[in-house]
């Protein structure tokens, strides 16, 4: 390979492929996270899963055998897939956590309207700031948002919520028991 690909620039890129195969509107690369199964939470078929996969082959100048591209379910084995095609090594759980909250404190930052160099996870949504995430079109982060309203409404929670209770709180929903490999 003559080129030096990061694995961000790897990541980014296959999502940017992705985003636009699938042509799911208004989802964009940085929307894709590394648990989403490609069929469930993307809506891709066996042929959307093809072509993206011979885009990523074309992208990256690699060969990747039809029989390990038919397995791929999450989009953690895609980028595993091709990191390992380029030499590059594969996600680790960090990086993928990193991602999703990532993810979580853009949406505090857009929706909540929270300087996001001023977010830190002992910050108060509630009840000290008088608000919780209100709804977005993110479904991810709209899961983890609903639960923690349904358990402030049913007084499951303590009555202070911070930023980090909802950093867990998203993190549970994107590795629950029953998928963590």
């Amino acid at each position: 390979m003559s080129e030096n690909y990061t694995r961000k620039y790897v990541v980014d890129k296959i999502n940017e492929i992705m985003a636009r195969g699938i042509e799911l509107e208004p989802l964009v690369s940085r929307d894709i996270l590394p648990t989403w199964d490609l069929r469930a939470d993307l809506g891709a078929d066996s042929i959307d899963t093809y072509e993206i996969m011979f885009n990523v082959e074309e992208e990256f100048n690699i060969s990747i055998p039809d029989e390990e591209a038919n397995k791929v379910e999450i989009m953690q084995e895609a980028y595993d897939l091709v990191l390992r095609e380029l030499n590059l090594p594969k996600l680790n759980a960090f990086y993928a956590k990193g991602m999703i909250l990532d993810r979580a404190a853009h949406f505090l930052s857009d929706y909540m309207h929270i300087d996001r160099k001023k977010i830190s996870s002992r910050m108060r949504l509630w009840p000290e700031a008088g608000r919780l995430p209100s709804p977005s079109n993110d479904t991810f982060v709209d899961n983890a948002n609903r639960r923690l309203r349904m358990d402030l409404y049913e007084k499951k929670t303590p009555e202070m919520i911070t930023v980090g209770d909802f950093y867990r709180l998203v993190l549970s929903k994107a590795y629950p028991k029953d998928k963590q490999k």
